[in-house]
């Protein structure tokens, strides 16, 4: 009898070994399919051109990752981002949008996992601007980002881009947001991390005259960079 029990309890210890030598290394192999998705977005991000059998490459990366660890919000994410370029390299408006809900899917998965994250935020935000969608939701991602992210350089930037971009292409959305697009436009220029990044959005959104205006307003030495 004691031997029975003992054989029981030694099986089920291996099995709990192998459980932990198994989530082990699919944890390393998520890792490193991770990192390869990662660098293709560091390198679009760095100016490098953006080809379709690289965007294939990180897709095939990101989802690998995601599949070995769906609960990692940092994956979830990362599929996503890599979506969004997806997106953007189509003139077929019905596959970007398509493509974009994907990408929109797996946000808000990483939100369910990590909902004080506001990278995952603005980057839902970002998404509904993609796709035109200035609805409910497009105000309360937002909302959300801003709210959690009042000092993430990468909160100031799309921020940034969206309000910027809407002052010249939607000025009803564009007055619907200003005071938060203005915050994080003078929190942009003041943040070392998103400086360059929201100044240039600046000077392409030819949005030079209203930001000047804010930080004359907010008495922000940061008008000087600005050159105003």
């Amino acid at each position: 009898m004691n031997k029975h029990v003992l054989n029981i309890k030694l099986g089920a210890l291996a099995v709990i070994i192998f459980f932990l030598c198994f989530k082990s290394a699919t944890t390393v192999i998520a890792s490193f399919q991770f990192y390869g998705a990662n660098n293709f977005i560091q390198a679009w991000q760095e100016g490098i051109g953006v080809k379709l059998s690289d965007i294939d490459k990180a897709e095939s990366f990101a989802s690998n990752a995601f599949l070995l660890h769906d609960s990692l919000a940092l994956y979830s994410d990362t599929l996503s981002t890599i979506l969004q370029w997806k997106a953007l390299q189509t003139n077929d408006n019905e596959l970007k949008v398509d493509i974009l809900n994907r990408a929109e899917r797996y946000n808000l998965r990483s939100t369910t996992y990590r909902p004080s994250w506001p990278v995952a935020w603005v980057n839902l935000a970002y998404i509904k601007w993609l796709k035109g969608e200035f609805d409910a939701d497009f105000q309360f991602y937002l909302s959300q980002a801003s709210k959690l992210g009042p000092y993430t350089d990468e909160v100031h930037v799309v921020i940034a881009a969206i309000g910027l971009n809407l002052a010249k292409s939607n000025v009803r959305e564009f007055l619907r947001s200003r005071a938060l697009f203005k915050k994080h436009v003078i929190l942009g220029i003041a943040h070392p991390g998103s400086r360059a990044k929201v100044i240039t959005y600046v000077e392409n959104t030819g949005t030079k005259a209203i930001v000047c205006t804010w930080l004359i307003q907010k008495r922000a030495i940061q008008y000087n960079q600005m050159k105003c």
